[in-house]
């Protein structure tokens, strides 16, 4: 198969690769949250319009489906919802995602998952089919309108000791005064090489990846895990075997101290050939 694209120098969208990570959005959400990201940033998401927009297409998507993959974008971070006082509920649509609070007026708790949607008039006008959408895969592209948002740290890079990738696909960030405080903690343990390990084990493991609330403790783990000195093979041998091997290294210590201290003597001819021996 290949892909063929058309050089595009207006009336393109720029969306960034992550969106299409494996095992991240169904494709349905993929596709709805291209659809939205594609709109005006002033656009009013209306789950009425987004019915509409597949009538008449192979694969119809009502309203409880629509309200499905909106459900599923908000858990993956590309969606917040505000709930108002009127019951009424307004969206915000993110390019990357972000997992924090939004601001909340007093919502309606006798009913809160039935929202009557919001009927104010999106816009409805016909997509120039000359000019269709396009999902552009240059993330170092951004418009000056609606920069690509980066779902990792915003620190300055002198500040960043390393970036550990978490199971909800976010990053916890290890800045340089907590590496500094972890060498302080272990002076043994070389820490720079012990977190690019981290991060290349995690890399190499994304299904034993830790949530934001047990990262330090897997850190602080292989950090202590690195300060044990290495185990040796003579660790491991029976009670027994070490006496025995204490033992053979006594005698060995005397007989060389014996070789040492003891001397002969030649026989004195003087004496009919008889040996005096010195005690």
């Amino acid at each position: 198969m290949s892909i063929v694209r058309a050089k595009r120098s207006q009336n393109f969208t720029i969306i960034g690769n992550h969106v299409f990570e494996d095992g991240l959005l169904s494709f349905q959400a993929m596709g709805l949250l291209s659809y939205l990201l594609a709109k005006p940033d002033n656009w009013t998401v209306s789950v009425e319009q987004l019915v509409n927009v597949t009538q008449g297409t192979a694969k119809r998507t009502g309203r409880e489906g629509v309200y499905n993959i909106l459900r599923e974008l908000k858990s993956a971070g590309f969606i917040q919802t505000k709930k108002h006082a009127n019951g009424k509920t307004t969206y915000t649509v993110f390019d990357a995602p972000v997992f924090c609070p939004p601001d909340t007026d007093k919502p309606n708790q006798a009913n809160p998952e039935q929202v009557p949607p919001n009927r104010a008039e999106p816009n409805q006008g016909k997509p120039n089919q000359a000019e269709p959408t396009l999902i552009n895969t240059d993330l170092k592209q951004e418009l000056s309108s609606n920069k690509l948002v980066q779902s990792k740290p915003s620190l300055p890079a002198e500040q960043i000791a390393a970036s550990l990738k978490l199971k909800d696909r976010t990053y916890h960030t290890v800045t340089t005064n907590e590496r500094d405080a972890y060498q302080t903690s272990f002076p043994d343990v070389d820490i720079n090489r012990e977190l690019l390990r981290m991060v290349a084990w995690i890399d190499a493991n994304p299904a034993k990846r830790k949530t934001r609330s047990g990262i330090k403790r897997f850190i602080n783990a292989w950090l202590s895990r690195a300060a044990k000195p290495p185990v040796r093979a003579s660790d491991f041998a029976s009670p027994q075997a070490r006496i025995e091997a204490n033992n053979e290294a006594a005698v060995a210590e005397w007989l060389a101290s014996k070789q040492h201290n003891t001397f002969d003597h030649e026989p004195n001819d003087h004496h009919g050939g008889q040996t005096n021996e010195i005690c």
